[in-house]
C-alpha cells in the first residue's frame, strides 16, 4: 500500500472556523484562540468541578429518558441540520465570497483503469461511527459542527434562521442502557464481527474501553474489531454517506478510496475518507462531486444506478469544508459520475420526494447479487396524488431497473418487498407529508460476504413481527446460503435512514471474485447424470485451481469435484444423483486458488455457511416449484404469438398471470391442470400495449416463478 499526502484534519478545522467566524461575525475567535480551543484536548470553559457536576446532571437526565425521548432528541437534531442546510443554500453567495481567497482542495487524477466493486463482493471490514452524546453548557443535546463547537439556530421574524456558534461542554460515546441508539449499535457491531472485522470510529482514547465494557456487560463482547481514533471528532453517524468508496486499480488489484464531497455542513465527516486513507496507507482520490453513498449502487461490472437528486446537490457553490466550488451543469455531472465510478452503463433514476428528504436510492432499491435487484412495492392504498413516490418507484422499475442488463446478458431478476406497516399493522402514513416523518422500508440493509442485515420494525413487545418474518423469508429465498439478521430500525427511519445508511463496506484486498447462481431451493432429480454446478471465478493474477465440495446434510465429510476444464476460472462440476433420493438436502461450496498464492472459499465463511438445495418430495408443502432453467417465454420480447414452457415436480393446477409495472393484472393464461414434467402453452399478445410486463406462474395458487417479458 502506498501512502500519499492528505490534508491534515486540523487544517480543515482551522479553515472551516476561519470561514465561519468571518461569515457569522465571531470576531473573538482568533487564530490563537483556534489553536488553544480546537487543537487541545481540553474543551471545557468551566472548572473541572463544574464540568463534573454538569456531567452528573446530564447523566441523571438521560437515565430517566425513554426510547421515545431519545428519538425526539435526534429528530430535533435532524431539523436543525435541515435548517442549517437551507441557510447555507440561501446565503451561499456571501459565504463563498468570504472564503474565496482560501485554497480549494486538490483533485488527484484517477487511474487510467479501475473497477468499483459491488457491495456483495468480498469484504475485509465494515466501518461504523459509534454514536456520541454532545451537550452544551445548558444541557441541550447538540450535533458537533467542528471540534469543540456546535451551531444553534435563532429563528428570525421573516422565517429565516441565524446561526450562532456554541461551545460543546460534554462529548461522550452513547453507552446508556436505555438508549435505543446505543443498543442498536451494540447489536450491529456484534452482527458484523461474526462475519468480518468491525471498524469502530471513536474520538477519545478512553472511549475504546467504555464501548468494550458496555458491550461486554450486555453479553456481546467485542472480539473481531478495530477502533479508529479520529481525534478531530465527527459530526454524525451516517457513515454510508460520508465514508470512502473502495475501488481496485492496477496490475495487482490494489485497493484505493474515492473521496466524494459530503454535505458542506458536516466538514468533520467529509474528512473521514482522508482520515482512513492516511491511517491505513491507502491511496485516496478526491472529487468535488457531491454524492452520498446512499445514492449510488453498482453491480461491479460497470453498471451503476443513482438518482437525479444529484443535480440539486451539485448546483450550488459550496463544496468540501465550506470551501467554494463551481456548480456542475447536468451534462458535466453525468459525465463526472460515469468517469469517477468507472461506469460503462450509468442509469439515472427519478429521485423520490417522500423518503425523509434524502433522494437516495438505497431507501427503496438494492442490487443483491449479479442477477437480482430488490425493489420496494408500495401498497395500493398509497397510489394517490398525495403520495408521489408510488408512481416514481414504478416508473423507475418499468423504465430503468427492469430494462437494465445484468452481467450475464439477461435482465435482472426483480424481487419485490412489501412496505413495512406502522406498529399497529396498518398503512396509515399514506401521504407524502406523513410518510416523510418515518420512511420505513426493508431494503436499506447491509450485505457483507455471506451475511445480510436488514432493517426490521418489531421486537418481542410491539410492531408487525409477522411482516418482518415475511421480509426475512423473501431475503432467504433471494439470497440462499446467506445468514439473514433483522435489526429493529424504528429509531433510525424517522431520521432518514436505516442499517445501510450507518455502515460502509471496506472491500477485501487482492480479492478472488466468485459469480454463481445457486440452484432453486427444491430441485427435481434428473433422469440421468447429476446436477451441473457452474461458477465463474476471477483474480487479477489468474485462477490456478478451483473445486466444488458437496455432501448430503446428514454426512460429516465433503466430496470433492475438481474443475473439469483446463480453465479453472470457469468452473463446471457435477454432483452425481445416483445415490440420492427425494427429501435429501445437498450442501456445497467452492474453493479457488489464485496464481499469486491467495486462496478463498465461497460462501466466504464455508463450511459454517453453505449453499443448499433439496430434492423434491410429494410430502413437502413447498414442493411445487419450477426449474430455474426451464420456465421461459419464447420469443421474448414478442410481437404476437409466444410459447410458455415450464416444468413441475408434481401435477398441479396452473395459471399464468401477466401484470404491468404497476402491479395490475392485464391478462390470465392457461388455467388448466398440468402433469409433472415439462409442459407448454401458447399465448397471444396482439391486444396488449407495448411495454414491459411480469409473467408469474402459479401452481395451486402458489407463486412459483416470475419472468420479465416485453411486448413490442
Amino acid at each position: 500500500m502506498q501512502k500519499v499526502n492528505v490534508m491534515r484534519n486540523n487544517c480543515l478545522v482551522c479553515l472551516t472556523i476561519s470561514v465561519l467566524c468571518a461569515f457569522f461575525g465571531v470576531a473573538h475567535l482568533s487564530a490563537q484562540d483556534n489553536d488553544k480551543s480546537l487543537m487541545s484536548q481540553n474543551y471545557s470553559l468551566v472548572s473541572s468541578t463544574q464540568l463534573h457536576e454538569q456531567k452528573d446532571a446530564i447523566r441523571k437526565k438521560m437515565s430517566a429518558m425513554t426510547s421515545k425521548d431519545y428519538l425526539n432528541m435526534y429528530k430535533r437534531l435532524k431539523m436543525r441540520k435541515d435548517q442549517f442546510q437551507r441557510y447555507l443554500v440561501s446565503h451561499s453567495e456571501n459565504l463563498s465570497k468570504t472564503s474565496r481567497a482560501e485554497k480549494s482542495l486538490s483533485v488527484k487524477e484517477l487511474p487510467a483503469s479501475f473497477r468499483v466493486p459491488a457491495e456483495y463482493e468480498e469484504l475485509q471490514a465494515v466501518y461504523i461511527a459509534w454514536p456520541y452524546n454532545a451537550f452544551d453548557s445548558a444541557g441541550n443535546f447538540v450535533e458537533p459542527f467542528i471540534k469543540g463547537y456546535a451551531l444553534e439556530y435563532e429563528e428570525l421574524p421573516n422565517g429565516d434562521y441565524r446561526p450562532k456558534i456554541i461551545t460543546i461542554q460534554v462529548f461522550e460515546p452513547d453507552v446508556e442502557d436505555n438508549s435505543p441508539y446505543a443498543n442498536t449499535w451494540m447489536k450491529l457491531a456484534d452482527a458484523i464481527q461474526q462475519e468480518v472485522q468491525v471498524w469502530i470510529q471513536i474520538h477519545r482514547p478512553q472511549d475504546s474501553v467504555i464501548i468494550k465494557e458496555f458491550m461486554a456487560s450486555h453479553n456481546t463482547p467485542l472480539y473481531n474489531y478495530r477502533f479508529m481514533l479520529k481525534e478531530s471528532w465527527g459530526n454524525a453517524f451516517w457513515m454510508r454517506d460520508c465514508g470512502p468508496h473502495g475501488f481496485y486499480y492496477g496490475d495487482n488489484d490494489s485497493l484505493a478510496f474515492l473521496d466524494a464531497s459530503y454535505y458542506p455542513g458536516r466538514p468533520l465527516d467529509d474528512d473521514i475518507p482522508s482520515f482512513i486513507a492516511n491511517k491505513l496507507g491507502y491511496q485516496n482520490f478526491k472529487t468535488e462531486l457531491e454524492i452520498e453513498g446512499g445514492n449510488f449502487m453498482t453491480d461491479g461490472h460497470g453498471t451503476g444506478f443513482y438518482s437525479d437528486g444529484l443535480f440539486e446537490n451539485n448546483n450550488d457553490n459550496l463544496g468540501h469544508g465550506l470551501t467554494p466550488k463551481t456548480p456542475i451543469p447536468p451534462a458535466q455531472l453525468r459525465d463526472t459520475i460515469k468517469r469517477v465510478f468507472g461506469l460503462k452503463t450509468p442509469i439515472e433514476l427519478r429521485a423520490l420526494q417522500c423518503d425523509g428528504g434524502t433522494t437516495h436510492i438505497d431507501i427503496y432499491t438494492k442490487i443483491l447479487n449479479d442477477n437480482t435487484i430488490a425493489v420496494t412495492e408500495y401498497p395500493k392504498v398509497m397510489q394517490t396524488p398525495q403520495f408521489y413516490d408510488y408512481a416514481n418507484v414504478e416508473y423507475n422499475l418499468k423504465n430503468k431497473i427492469a430494462t437494465a442488463i445484468a452481467a450475464d446478458g439477461k435482465p435482472f431478476n426483480i424481487v419485490r418487498f412489501p412496505l413495512p406497516t406502522s406498529d399497529d399493522g396498518r398503512y396509515d402514513s399514506i401521504t407524502c407529508e406523513s410518510f416523510n416523518w418515518d420512511a420505513r422500508g426493508f431494503i436499506n440493509g447491509l450485505i457483507m460476504n455471506n451475511t445480510y442485515i436488514f432493517p426490521s420494525f418489531s421486537d418481542a413487545n410491539s410492531g408487525n413481527a409477522q411482516l418482518d418474518a415475511q421480509a426475512q423469508s423473501i431475503y432467504e429465498r433471494a439470497l440462499p446460503g446467506y445468514r439473514i439478521i433483522p435489526i429493529d430500525s424504528r429509531w433510525l427511519t424517522p431520521l432518514g435512514g436505516a442499517i445501510h445508511c450507518i455502515t460502509m463496506q471496506i472491500p477485501a484486498e487482492n480479492p478472488i471474485k466468485f459469480v454463481h447462481q445457486p440452484l432453486s431451493r427444491f430441485v427435481a432429480k434428473p433422469q440421468q447424470g447429476g446436477f451441473n454446478i457452474v461458477a465463474s471465478i476471477y483474480n487479477h493474477s489468474g485462477v490456478a485451481a478451483s473445486a466444488l465440495h458437496w455432501r448430503k446434510s446428514t454426512d460429516q465429510s465433503f466430496n470433492d469435484v475438481a474443475s473439469s476444464s483446463s480453465d479453472a476460472a470457469n468452473f463446471s462440476g457435477v454432483i452425481p444423483a445416483d445415490n440420492l433420493k427425494d427429501g435429501d438436502i445437498i450442501e456445497y461450496y467452492f474453493t479457488a486458488a489464485a496464481k499469486n498464492g491467495r486462496s478463498a472459499k465461497y460462501p466466504y465463511i464455508a463450511p459454517t455457511r453453505l449453499f443448499s438445495f433439496t430434492l423434491s418430495t410429494a410430502n413437502s408443502a413447498n414442493n411445487i416449484e419450477s426449474d430455474e432453467n426451464i420456465f421461459e417465454i419464447t420469443p421474448n420480447p414478442t410481437a404476437g404469438d409466444a410459447v410458455c414452457k415450464f416444468s413441475l415436480f408434481h401435477a398441479a393446477y396452473i395459471e399464468m398471470r401477466l401484470t404491468d409495472m404497476l402491479g395490475r393484472t392485464v391478462a390470465t393464461y392457461y388455467q388448466n391442470d398440468a402433469n409433472a414434467g415439462v409442459n407448454s402453452f401458447s399465448v397471444n399478445t396482439q391486444n396488449l400495449e407495448k411495454g414491459i410486463y411480469f409473467a408469474t406462474l402459479y401452481a395451486n395458487g402458489l407463486s412459483i416463478k416470475t419472468l420479465w417479458a416485453a411486448v413490442q
